[in-house]
């Protein structure tokens, strides 16, 4: 025998690791159509990018502010990587995912929200660039 009886499931199990790996790599690095209609010029990578969408609403935010995020990205590892890069580039402000914060940051791809603005926020600034801050209406 080439490879001993007890080699052959770590052997097994290194390759499946291998490929795990491989395969989340993949994914994170796919970037789905809508969003590479962002682009601005070949080869930006998209922390640049996010950047540069962002960055009209990172001066309005204050230090530590708890803000909330939404996209209409479909996509859960897509939508993953895109809350992160732009947490990254609204720091020091902390961006957490959901609609229970007072400002939220509404993040679309497509050109226009399916649904609108959500009921109970109004616009605080439109970046032009698919980019809302939003805050809650006062009753």
């Amino acid at each position: 025998m080439i490879l001993g009886y007890r080699i052959r499931p770590l052997l097994a199990a290194a390759l499946l690791a291998v490929f795990a790996v491989c395969m989340v790599f993949f994914r994170f690095a796919a970037v789905s159509d809508r969003h590479r209609k962002f682009e601005e010029a070949r080869g930006r990578d998209q922390v640049a990018i996010v950047q540069e969408r962002m960055a009209p609403l990172a001066a309005l935010l204050a230090p530590f502010e708890t803000v909330g995020y939404a996209t209409d990205l479909a996509e859960h590892n897509t939508k993953k990587a895109t809350w992160v890069l732009s947490q990254y580039a609204l720091a020091p402000a902390i961006l957490l995912e959901g609609w229970e914060w007072p400002l939220v940051v509404e993040d679309f791809y497509s050109s226009l929200p399916a649904g609108g603005i959500p009921s109970g926020y109004v616009p605080v600034r439109d970046t032009g660039r698919g980019v809302f801050l939003l805050e809650k209406a006062k009753r």
